[in-house]
């Protein structure tokens, strides 16, 4: 076989962009992406044409649930008859407060604040009997 002719190809290669998306959602919200409703953790994979029709990029798009509420808790002990102030309000009697609370990743975190009141202590009476001119010396000890 005998060849006449020479043909030449010039293949253009463009770059193929990738990249790599985090989407953060709280526990009970529902992510909607290119008209789906996901609720839970997944990966998609997007592929983007240029106008000339060319696959010119690629995008993963990870989808992710943060399940972390954060709970925290804070317990006051206060004496009968005492009282608190706490989240603007005054408490003289045992409470549980839930606050809830948006966190930095607009996820709920939950604060218990529980309070107790002590019960009253109960007066001891001493009744002592002395005589005219006696003297009567009181003294207490630690934890008395």
């Amino acid at each position: 076989m005998i060849c006449d002719s020479l043909v030449t190809y010039k293949v253009d290669a463009h770059s193929f962009d990738t990249s790599l998306v985090i989407l953060d959602y709280c526990i009970g919200d529902t992510a909607i992406i290119n008209n789906q409703k996901f609720w839970f953790t997944d990966t998609l994979h997007q592929l983007f044409q240029s106008t000339s029709g060319c696959l010119d990029s690629f995008q993963q798009l990870i989808i992710s649930f943060n399940s972390n509420i954060k709970r925290t808790s804070q317990s006051y002990q206060r004496c009968f008859g005492d009282s608190i102030f706490i989240l603007d309000h005054w408490y003289s009697g045992d409470t549980v407060l839930i606050d809830t609370l948006m966190s930095s990743s607009m996820c709920d975190s939950i604060s218990t604040i529980t309070i107790d009141i002590l019960p009253a202590i109960a007066p001891i009476i001493i009744n002592y009997s002395r005589c005219q001119g006696d003297t009567l010396l009181l003294t207490t000890s630690q934890g008395f």
